[in-house]
This record gives C-alpha cells, sequence and structure tokens, in this order.
C-alpha cells in the first residue's frame, strides 16, 4: 500500500516529512520571551508595485503546486504510464480533492451532532456491522468534548494491491487540556457516475494532544527547512497570497539576511498551535542555535483552498527574541 499527502504534495517540494520534536515541561508563552520583538518590514514591504510582478509569482505558486501534486501522485501510485495520465493521473487528483472535502463533511457532521447524517454517509457494510444506536452510543461516549470545530490533521490517499483508491482522515477537536478527542476514517469512492464517496471505517478516541503533526505546525516547519536549505524563492512562494501581495520578493530575501542565523538556521520546535476556527491560527514555534541564542517566532495562517485543495498557509511572521537581538531589527510596544 502506498500513500500520498495530498498537502504535502502542495506545499513541500521536497519528498521529506516533517515531524516536531515535543518538548519537555513547561510550555511557554509569549510573555517568557522579553523584550518583545515584532518584525517592521521595509518601507517597500508594505506593498508591491507593479502590476505584473506579483501576477507572476501568484503562477507560478499555482502552477509549481499543481506540477508536483500530480507529479507525486504518480511517482506514488506507481501504476500510471505517461502517455495514460491525462485521461487517469487528473482523475485520481479529482478524486483526491472530492474526498477530501467529503472528509471535512463527514466530520463536520460529527462536531454539530448530526448524526443521522453521518451514519447515512457509512457504507452498507459498516452499517451491518454497526447499528446506528451503537454508533451514536460510542460517539456520546465524549459528550460535552466535541466542538464545533473538527480540525484535520491529516489526509492520506492510499491504493491497496487491487488498485481500490482509500483516503485515510483523521481529525480532533481542539481542548484547553493536552489530551483531545479524535476520530478516524476511512472514505472510499462509492458506486455511480461523478464523486461519489462513502465512509468506510470508523473511529473516535481520547489521544495526548500532538501539535507538531497538526497541519499549520507542519507548514511552519516545512517553511524553516526550505529556509535552512536555502530555498529562499520556494518558500516565498508557499506563503499565502495575503502575504505575498504585501511583501516582494526581494524585501523578504532581506528580511531573511537581517532577521539573523537564530532564524534562518536555528533548530525549530513548536511551542503551541492556537485556532481561532476551523480556518485560522496562531503558531509559536522556537528557533535554537547550539551556541544558546533563542528566538520565539509568532506565525499567523489562514486555510484556503488552492488548486482546490485545502491548505494551510502563512499570512504573517512576527519573531519574539529572547538573548541576542537580530541586527536592524526594531523593538516596537506591545500590541
Amino acid at each position: 500500500m502506498q500513500k500520498i499527502e495530498l498537502q504535502h504534495l502542495l506545499q513541500c517540494l521536497d519528498s521529506q516529512r516533517f515531524s516536531s520534536v515535543k518538548k519537555k515541561g513547561t510550555r511557554m508563552g509569549l510573555h517568557d520571551f522579553t523584550p518583545q520583538l515584532a518584525f517592521q518590514p521595509p518601507s517597500d514591504m508594505g506593498t508591491n508595485s507593479g502590476g505584473g510582478g506579483n501576477k507572476i509569482w501568484k503562477f507560478l505558486g499555482i502552477g509549481c503546486g499543481l506540477f508536483l501534486l500530480i507529479s507525486g501522485l504518480m511517482l506514488a501510485f506507481g501504476s500510471y504510464k505517461m502517455a495514460s495520465f491525462c485521461s487517469g493521473g487528473i482523475d485520481m487528483v479529482k478524486n483526491a480533492v472530492e474526498a477530501q472535502k467529503y472528509a471535512t463533511t463527514f466530520a463536520n457532521d460529527i462536531s454539530k451532532e448530526d448524526f443521522d447524517s453521518a451514519y447515512g454517509k457509512m457504507t452498507p457494510t459498516f452499517q451491518g456491522q454497526v447499528s446506528k444506536t451503537d454508533f451514536i452510543n460510542k460517539i456520546s461516549t465524549f459528550k460535552g468534548r466535541i466542538s464545533e470545530s473538527a480540525v484535520s490533521q491529516g489526509f492520506n490517499a492510499t491504493q491497496n494491491s487491487s488498485g481500490q483508491e482509500r483516503y485515510k482522515a483523521s481529525y480532533f477537536f481542539p481542548s484547553e487540556t493536552n489530551e483531545v478527542v479524535k476520530i478516524d476514517f476511512v472514505v472510499i469512492k462509492g458506486e455511480g457516475e461523478g464523486f461519489v464517496f462513502l465512509v468506510d471505517t470508523f473511529d473516535i478516541y481520547e489521544s495526548e494532544r500532538n501539535m507538531g503533526r497538526e497541519e499549520p505546525a507542519q507548514m511552519v516547519m516545512r517553511f524553516h527547512e526550505q529556509i535552512a536549505q536555502g530555498q529562499d524563492s520556494i518558500a516565498y512562494i508557499s506563503m499565502g497570497d495575503g502575504f505575498r501581495t504585501k511583501t516582494s520578493q526581494e524585501a523578504f530575501d532581506r528580511f531573511l539576511k537581517n532577521v539573523g542565523p537564530t532564524f534562518t538556521s536555528g533548530r525549530v520546535e513548536i511551542e503551541s498551535v492556537n485556532y481561532h476556527s476551523t480556518n485560522s491560527a496562531t503558531v509559536l514555534a522556537i528557533s535554537r542555535t547550539r551556541s544558546g541564542e533563542s528566538m520565539a517566532i509568532q506565525y499567523e495562517l489562514a486555510k484556503t483552498e488552492r488548486i482546490g485543495i485545502p491548505i494551510w498557509q502563512i499570512e504573517a511572521v512576527a519573531p519574539l527574541v529572547s538573548g541576542q537581538m537580530p541586527k536592524d531589527a526594531k523593538i516596537v510596544e506591545d500590541v
């Protein structure tokens, strides 16, 4: 069985998987870093002059992502030849996109306690093994801990030995504690024309939260990996449209140069991921160098669609420094 992570293929421009080393002990907050430093962009970072340049970057970002997504799917499944790609590969991509939307709809049914709708999305095989009453009773075990914001923690496309495409989805419900309720399920292609899907398996359970595996955190880790490898242009293209509309490539490069090696080459760990909604999150990351210097970086992310795939993208970056100040950085008052 082979696996594809759609968001990973779209955002990550190599085949490496990223993970965050969970930090033991008390977690830090923004108040632990004084003085607070917010990156103040140069004057030309406020707007992107010229009508064509920014459109080109947007085109490259979308085009590159689409090419990599499709290429990655071809390589991962290994059964499509270039000659048959247009008829097979494109359909595979479309199926994966629609399956992910279906998975989100199912997760929302659970979060809204619309159990009739959720059970109606299960396969006849599942319904033959699990009654609606047992299905609802199992979910009701966690009543009071299921919020209205089901957050995706991964969506993987797989193909078994018989060629059936299966989509494994994982969601969790944010909590003020480190213990969260998670749901795992598999979406399969149903019978009939068009995008017909059903949920084949389902499990709900309590789990320790692993923020490093959450999609906003993965995006931040991916961003720092690209910067550390000198892939500044790729990192820039992967940023959100709002960021790139306000920030030119040249200004972004100057920021990386001025902010210093603690930001660009330090070891990064995820301290916190806070969701404001299902489409908005703040990530606090800590970057540490071997010499002991540290920097906290606050990221604002938004979930948007790119070539039809919902992905998290960075819209704002604010370094917060403890220890040595980066050169040419400006201290501002707390907001």
